[in-house]
C-alpha cells in the first residue's frame, strides 16, 4: 500500500456527513475500518468493529494497521492520527506524533474551524522546518499524508492535503491527478 492507493480508497469510501464531535469521529473510523477490511489488514485502535481488530492504542497513535497474519510486534504498515480538535496546537502535536512512527505510510487527519488551507500550510511549514531541524524521519521509500477538513464540508474534494513522497511535497489533488495519469 502506498499514498496513491490509500488516497484512492479514501476517496471511494469517504462520504460527507452532517455530524460533529464524537459522532464525526465514529463516522471517520467507520470509513477507515471499511478501508482496513478492503486492504485485508489487522487494526489496532480504540474504535474497532471486532473483526480483525484489537482494541487499544500503541504509542498513543489512534490507529495502526498490520499484516493480518503478522505477529504481535510487527512493524505497522500504516500509522494514522485523527485529531478532532480545531486547536492548532493539538493538530501540530498529533501531526508530529504520527510522523515519529516507523511505518511506510503515515497519515494525519485534522480539522480547522474556518480555514483548512491555512492549517495545512502551517503543517507543511512545520514539516519543512522539522526536516531541517531533524524532527521528522521517514523510512526509505515511505510516504506521508496530511489531510485537513472543516466543519460542514462536502465530499472528498473538500479536503485539503499534502503528500510527502520521495524528496517532494505534493498538494493532494495535484498528486492524485499526476498519479492517475501514470
Amino acid at each position: 500500500m502506498n499514498a496513491r492507493i490509500w488516497l484512492a480508497a479514501f476517496r471511494e469510501e469517504y462520504t460527507a456527513k452532517d455530524a460533529t464531535g464524537a459522532m464525526w469521529t465514529t463516522h471517520m473510523f467507520e470509513v477507515l475500518h471499511r478501508m482496513q477490511h478492503r486492504f485485508a489488514m489487522h487494526c489496532l485502535c480504540e474504535h474497532g468493529d471486532g473483526k480483525h481488530h484489537e482494541p487499544g492504542e500503541a504509542l498513543e497513535i489512534d490507529l495502526m494497521w498490520f499484516k493480518r497474519n503478522g505477529g504481535t510486534y510487527d512493524v505497522p504498515l500504516l500509522a494514522l492520527e485523527h485529531e478532532n480538535s480545531y486547536l492548532a496546537a493539538e493538530a501540530k502535536k498529533d501531526f508530529w506524533r504520527v510522523f515519529q512512527v516507523a511505518a511506510p505510510l503515515r497519515v494525519f487527519i485534522g480539522y480547522s474551524r474556518n480555514n483548512p488551507e491555512q492549517r495545512l500550510e502551517e503543517l507543511v511549514t512545520l514539516r519543512s522546518k522539522g526536516w531541517q531541524g531533524d524532527l521528522f524521519h521517514r523510512l526509505q521509500g515511505g510516504e506521508d499524508i496530511a489531510l485537513v477538513g472543516q466543519r460542514g464540508m462536502g465530499g472528498f474534494n473538500s479536503w485539503y492535503g499534502a503528500v510527502w513522497s520521495g524528496n517532494k511535497v505534493h498538494r493532494l489533488h495535484e498528486f492524485l491527478r499526476s498519479r492517475l495519469q501514470q
